[in-house]
């Protein structure tokens, strides 16, 4: 297979933010150079055992970098403290990244 040139991986990107029913926003191309994969995880409230979310990441990390992926981001919404707890615990960090819609940009190396 040939490697897309960034102006397809900014299209894929863009693809899957609008399919997961993220907002519409455009990120760096940093972001897409450093972060080559977009994720989002999220767990019932019922579920009492973050290890869970934890267990699940350190497989599709596995996974993905595997597939020569270099990093993984997804959009967190601002206000959601659980989620954002969830994504810190399972080893991501926040990118200063301007996001005025409401989201915030958490990432991780693999």
């Amino acid at each position: 297979t040939s490697e897309l040139d960034n102006a397809d991986k900014t299209l894929i990107i863009e693809e899957m933010i609008e399919n997961c029913g993220l907002p519409d926003i455009k990120l760096p191309e940093s972001v897409l150079e450093t972060y080559t994969s977009i994720i989002r995880v999220g767990i019932l409230n019922s579920v009492e055992d973050p290890s869970i979310a934890k267990n699940l990441m350190v497989c599709l990390s596995s996974a993905l970098k595997s597939s020569s992926s270099n990093g993984i981001f997804s959009l967190v919404p601002s206000l959601d403290k659980d989620v954002i707890d969830l994504y810190r615990y399972i080893g991501f960090y926040d990118i200063k990244v301007d996001c005025s819609n409401g989201c915030i940009i958490m990432a991780r190396t693999i």
